[in-house]
């Protein structure tokens, strides 16, 4: 092994450490949190949207408390999308998190599988004109979170806001930039400040206010086709259509603590990896050349 690869290995061994206290203590910070009666409202404006499949299933409830147990002044509701066939294989939905119906969380059963669209699909085709937040499956939420959010939102209300997320760009040639290299922000642009270029990542949470996404954000028969498995490049594109900049909360991105283990099987790995996100939005741009097209205007 060369020395830069030895150095990449301690680097990646170290963060890998950081990020497994930072997940204890977010844990145990976790017990000590009250549910919030906002939840339990009956109309709420707002709405928390996640779904994962079976082989999260045994820590979902964690994240789904961290949700539940956020200091946030408005009534929310959370919604957890899951298909029949996920269901089918865990042999149920785990007690674990039926317990939390009592607290506010809504169980939606679905037929098909939409892979990570689902948190996002069902919930916009059903309550266009919510508020909603799209969460992950595999992370401990602060407390604060949805409040960060909901603020950014209220200083920019006619921007999708984020936690997270990379700059899509073109090289001089007018190819896009490897998405590896999209990850790295190449054009060095600011991200508290609205932009086209800014492609939300859902990873740590992203608030589409409504009637900011085209209507073709809800097409199967399309994103299936172009994008099946980058729902943050469809959902950009979505906003991209209607003249939607993005903006994140912090001028850098955010990173909260992972459960452990839940990385394994993250869809990341094959769409970045294996440069599946760099053919999906390709397959985009072919097809949606004008749109994408917003994105050199930077702001």
């Amino acid at each position: 092994m060369s020395v830069s690869k030895k150095i990449k290995s301690i680097k990646n061994s170290v963060l890998n450490s950081i990020h497994n206290i930072h997940s204890i203590f977010a844990l145990c910070a976790l017990n000590f949190r009250n549910y919030s009666d906002n939840v339990l409202s009956n109309d709420p404006n707002i709405i928390v949207s996640l779904t994962s499949f079976h082989k999260r299933f045994d820590q979902l409830h964690l994240t789904i408390r961290s949700i539940l147990t956020q200091k946030f002044s408005a009534p929310y509701s959370v919604h957890l999308i899951l298909s029949k066939a996920d269901i089918d294989i865990a042999g149920g939905v785990p007690k674990e998190i039926m317990a939390l119906e009592k607290y506010g969380l809504k169980i939606i059963v679905v037929n098909e599988d939409l892979r990570s669209y689902k948190k996002l699909h069902y919930t916009l085709k059903d309550y266009p004109e919510k508020i909603i937040v799209t969460a992950d499956d595999d992370v401990l939420y602060p407390k604060n979170w949805l409040t960060g959010l909901y603020e950014k939102w209220r200083k920019y209300p006619s921007c999708v806001v984020c936690y997270r997320g990379h700059f899509l760009a073109f090289k001089k040639s007018g190819e896009f930039y490897p998405y590896a290299q999209l990850m790295k922000n190449p054009m060095k642009l600011k991200r508290s400040t609205p932009s086209f270029a800014l492609m939300p990542t859902g990873v740590s949470g992203v608030l589409y206010p409504p009637g900011l996404l085209s209507d073709f954000a809800t097409r199967e028969e399309l994103f299936t086709e172009y994008a099946p498995f980058a729902d943050d490049i469809w959902y950009k594109l979505s906003s991209l259509a209607t003249d939607t900049k993005c903006v994140q909360v912090k001028f850098y991105n955010v990173h909260f603590p992972h459960l452990r283990g839940s990385q394994d099987n993250a869809l990341n790995k094959m769409n970045v990896a294996q440069s599946l996100n760099d053919e999906q939005l390709k397959k985009c741009y072919k097809v949606f050349p004008e749109i994408l097209d917003k994105i050199k205007l930077k702001i």
